[in-house]
Order: C-alpha cells, then sequence, then structure tokens
C-alpha cells in the first residue's frame, strides 16, 4: 500500500449481489444491480449513482474494501459485471487499489458452472481478485488471508469461505479454521503493528441479534479470532464485515484493547420487507485523522460518513433511525454517565442556557468519536440528570436544556 500520512481514508461497500436476470430462466430480482442494466440514469442505477455522488462531494480515498457477495447465487455473469463496477468506483475515488474478499454468493458451492472448484470463476477475474497483486492473491488463495502493509495501516484480508463447496455443508456458514488461525498468529507476531490495523472478512465472527437467530451462518472460529485481535499484541483493530446485511458499529467483548467491529449494509441487494424498517442500502467512508486522535489521547479512533441508496431517487444522507447514522465516530470509549455529568457540570458553570451537539464536540473534541450507541446512553444519562435533549433530523443531538 502507499504511504498514507497522517490521515487515512477508506471507503467500503459491501453485498452487491449482481445478477443476469436471463441465466437459466431466472425471474426474480434480487438487486438493483442487473447485468447490461442502461446507465442515463443515476437515479436508477446505484453505481452510476455513486459516481455522481463522489463528484458531488469531491469524495477521496486511499483504500476501497469490498466485503464479498459480489454477484448471486454464483451467478457468473453478475460476479463479472460487478467487479468492473468496482474497479470503476475505485478509479473514481482516486484510490490506489481494491481490497476485497470472497462472499458465500461469491463461490459456486453447489457447482452449477464447474465440476472441480467453487472458487474458480473468482480467480478468472481481472484485476485478480481479491487483490491485483499476483502475488498477494495467490497467497489469500493459498492461506486464506493475505497481509497488507503501509506505513501507517495494515489490512489483512480473511476468506471465511474458504472451506465452502466442500461437500460439508460449510457453504450455509462462515468459517476460520485452527490451522489460518495459527498462521495469522506467525504472520501478525512477525511484524511491528501499525497504528491502523483493519481485518476484512465476510462472515461476522461473533453472533448479533439485531435481526433475530443468527447462529447458523457466524464464523466458526470467529471468538478465537477476536482473542488474537484484542490481545494488544499486535496493534489496534477494526473488523470490517458484511454478509447479514444490517449495519451495525459496536466493541467486541472484553477490554480496552478489543476490536471495533464494523458489519456493513448491502450496497445494493433488494432488502426484504422484514428488514427495511432496520436497514438500508448504503456505502460507506471511513476517516483515521491520526494527527487529531494522538492529540486527544485516543489509541485507535476514526469517524464514518455513510450514505444510502433510494430507488428512483439516488444516494442520499442517511436519516436517523435507519441503518447507521449519516455520521458518526468510533474509539472514544467511556461511560456514557460520567460523559453526561462533565457536560452537566460544564454547562451549569456556563451562561449559555443550551448548546448544539457542534458545540459539545469543539468544547470536548473526544465526543466526535463516540459510537451511536454511546451517543445514545449519553442521551439518556443527561435526561436523568434533568436535561432536556431534543433529536434533529440528521444530527444526533439539538441541544440540552437546563432547569
Amino acid at each position: 500500500m502507499s504511504d498514507t500520512g497522517e490521515h487515512l481514508t477508506v471507503a467500503v461497500l459491501s453485498d452487491m449481489h449482481a445478477y443476469a436476470k436471463d441465466r437459466d430462466g431466472r425471474t426474480d430480482e434480487p438487486s438493483h444491480l442487473e447485468c447490461g442494466m442502461r446507465e442515463d440514469d443515476p437515479n436508477r442505477h446505484p453505481v452510476v449513482g455513486l459516481e455522481q455522488l463522489i463528484a458531488k462531494h469531491s469524495l477521496e480515498a486511499d483504500l476501497l474494501l469490498c466485503g464479498g457477495d459480489l454477484g448471486d447465487k454464483a451467478d457468473v455473469a453478475g460476479l463479472e459485471f460487478a467487479w468492473k463496477l468496482v474497479e470503476r468506483i475505485r478509479s473514481k475515488l482516486g484510490a490506489d487499489q481494491v481490497i476485497a474478499t470472497a462472499g458465500n454468493h461469491d463461490l459456486d458451492s453447489r457447482y452449477q458452472h464447474t465440476q472441480f472448484s467453487a472458487q474458480e470463476e473468482l480467480k478468472r477475474l481481472r484485476p485478480r481478485f481479491p487483490i491485483a497483486d499476483t502475488g498477494k492473491s495467490t497467497e489469500y488463495w493459498g492461506r486464506n488471508f493475505t497481509v497488507l502493509e503501509g506505513p501507517d495501516c495494515r489490512v489483512v484480508t480473511l476468506n471465511s469461505c474458504a472451506y465452502h463447496g466442500q461437500g460439508t455443508g460449510e457453504q450455509d456458514k462462515g468459517r476460520i479454521s485452527e490451522y489460518t488461525l495459527a498462521e495469522l498468529r506467525e504472520e501478525l507476531d512477525g511484524e511491528e503493528a501499525p497504528p491502523i490495523n483493519i481485518l476484512l472478512c465476510h462472515h461476522h465472527p461473533v453472533h448479533f441479534t439485531d435481526i433475530g437467530d443468527d447462529s447458523y451462518d457466524a464464523m466458526d472460529g470467529g471468538p478465537g479470532l477476536l482473542d488474537l485481535l484484542r490481545s494488544g499484541s499486535h496493534g489496534r483493530w477494526m473488523v470490517i464485515h458484511g454478509h447479514r446485511h444490517m449495519p451495525h458499529l459496536t466493541y467486541a467483548l472484553g477490554g480496552a484493547a478489543s476490536p471495533v467491529i464494523f458489519s456493513a449494509a448491502s450496497f445494493s441487494v433488494d432488502l426484504h420487507l422484514a428488514i427495511q424498517a432496520r436497514s438500508r442500502n448504503q456505502f460507506y467512508m471511513l476517516s483515521f485523522p491520526l494527527e487529531e486522535t494522538r492529540e486527544l489521547g485516543l489509541s485507535f479512533a476514526g469517524r464514518f460518513q455513510s450514505w444510502y441508496w433510494v430507488p428512483r431517487s439516488g444516494w442520499e444522507v442517511t436519516p436517523p433511525g435507519l441503518s447507521l447514522p449519516p455520521a458518526g465516530g468510533f474509539g472514544y470509549r467511556e461511560d456514557g454517565q460520567l460523559i453526561a455529568r462533565t457536560i452537566h457540570d460544564y454547562m451549569c458553570d456556563s451562561p449559555r442556557q443550551s448548546m448544539s451537539w457542534e458545540d459539545l464536540t469543539g468544547e470536548f473534541p473526544r465526543l466526535a468519536y463516540l459510537i451511536p450507541e454511546d451517543i445514545a446512553l449519553t442521551r439518556l444519562e443527561l435526561q436523568a440528570l434533568g436535561a432536556g435533549v431534543l433529536p434533529r433530523q440528521g444530527q444526533y443531538l439539538e441541544r440540552v436544556e437546563f432547569p
């Protein structure tokens, strides 16, 4: 990877599920990306719409990460179509490279198109999958992971679908084997940890309950993976995954060194009704301002932005209450009660009767690095202290009013 300097920006998309409508007579429409679809309307084509968004806001990224499921149900045409679109997005963002990982829909685990290798169509892609570099791509397929190093950043892309297509029912879940985990541990032991460490995989390493029981397809071996990353011996980590189409940002169980877990929503799948009330198609930009977070005493922190896709309307700023909010942070780990008390005491000594969230983050810059869950907790604690906290469109807090 190229030199990132003191500020790394990472674009994230996952679960495109592109498809060819005439494949084997299929009549379903699993996503908003159909092979060969017209590109004259950015409000109907998610990638053309994203290119317009990138140009409008002058978005730039150092890396583009793709969390798997380029195609839908081993659709070869969809796979090739999506990979070309990913390369287009990389070019528009000015990103140094794409780093991807395999999803369960990318692999022909039921041998519809090949007799021998579920991975064959992915290996045929050009630029090479999951990384254009031939050596790194070969290592990914041989060791089930590969590591890319930069001066300030290290990215591990892990194949959680490595055992799909072997007649063992593995296509229904993810896995990191004990062998792969040992190999990864040995690899990390041999390198000095940079300040930013990201592990990209398709399956979620731990269960989360936002959409009910997901025990059947979580990553076997995921707890062992998180134990390795939370040890503190190999730096501080973020795990980015897709698969569930449900966005979520949290910390893994453990101490202060436990990884940040970023579950990405689907970029373009046609979401079923049960999930639409809580999720939308999204695209993300993650920012790691190293100099600023060092000055704030935060060992691993950053910010995110999100946009969501509205069919026939295009990409828009995500509204509150759906998916991940339009902007937020991660890395400031403090009890909401203590944060609320600090704000309360500050306001009691201030002649101001109200403060906007922007004013608060100006006075307390670490607040910009709270995850949304901790923002909500702080809001509740402020209310318990007698502060009225009112929501506003597109913002976390509008004002804090004291009696």
